[in-house]
Formats: structure tokens, sequence, C-alpha cells
């Protein structure tokens, strides 16, 4: 987003290099956090997404599992209760809606990452936070080369 003054706020535009540079924020944003473990509310938030991204795709609702996504991901940085991170972690979520976009024009975009969350919730589950942080790292460096692929980056 650019905030123009007197004259509000418009959508900026992606350049080459963008969807490189906020996956790089999300991998030292989100393994960091998972790494870390959180309290059994906090771990108990991404289960609470992840079940909120199952009910959307029963529903057949891919405006849902978007937001089940998003809401996945911001429990995830949650994490390491930090207000500032969280803040960071909404404006990089925010970009992140800019990129799926385009990828959500295909019908069920958002289905394929159903299951890699899962996986990773239930190694956090379990304390296996460095497994989790494998999983999640795996699953960005995946989501990277599909938003890439998609944007001709």
């Amino acid at each position: 987003m650019v905030r123009q003054p007197n004259r509000g706020v418009f959508v900026a535009s992606l350049g080459p290099g963008d969807i490189h540079d906020v996956y790089t924020v999300r991998r030292f944003l989100e393994v960091s956090a998972i790494r870390g473990g959180g309290s059994p509310e906090r771990v108990a938030a991404v289960r609470a997404a992840i079940e909120e991204g199952r009910a959307a795709a029963a529903a057949d609702d891919e405006e849902a599992l978007g937001n089940a996504n998003q809401h996945f991901h911001g429990a995830i940085v949650a994490l390491a209760e930090s207000p500032r991170l969280n803040t960071i972690m909404a404006q990089v979520l925010a970009e992140m809606r800019l990129f799926f976009h385009k990828a959500t024009l295909d019908a069920h975009f958002y289905r394929s990452y159903l299951d890699d969350n899962e996986e990773i919730c239930k190694a956090l589950e379990a304390g296996e936070l460095d497994r989790a942080g494998d999983l999640l790292l795996a699953y960005l460096d995946r989501s990277e080369e599909k938003q890439s692929a998609v944007h001709g980056d």
C-alpha cells in the first residue's frame, strides 16, 4: 500500500523481486516463531485456523479458505507473543493478498495448503518444534516458487 497525502491509499504495484523479499521476511518471522513454540492458548489458535480452513473447504468457500490460511500464518507469528511482530505480519499478509489475488483466479488455490498446514500444526502440538520449523520452511519455499511462476518472476 502506498499512502499519498491528500489523495488516499493506493495499491502499490509489485515489482520484480517483491515476491522473494516478502518470502524472505516470512521465513524469518514465521519459522523463528514456530521454532520458539508457544503457550497452549497460542497453539490452540493455530489449530483453530486449520479447522476454520477445513470448514471453508467443506462449504466450498474459497474466500473464507483464503482468510483461514492468513489466520493460520498470523497465528504462527502470534506464538511469539510480540505485538510488534504481529503488526509486521499483518502488513506482510496484506501484501500477500496482492500476490495471491492473481493466483486465486485458479479455483481451489488454497486447498493445496490445507494438508501442509495440518502437518505443521501436528508437529507444533507434539512439541517437535524443529520439525515444525523445517516443514514450514519447505512450505514457504514451495509457495514462493508457485507465486513466482504465477507472476513471472
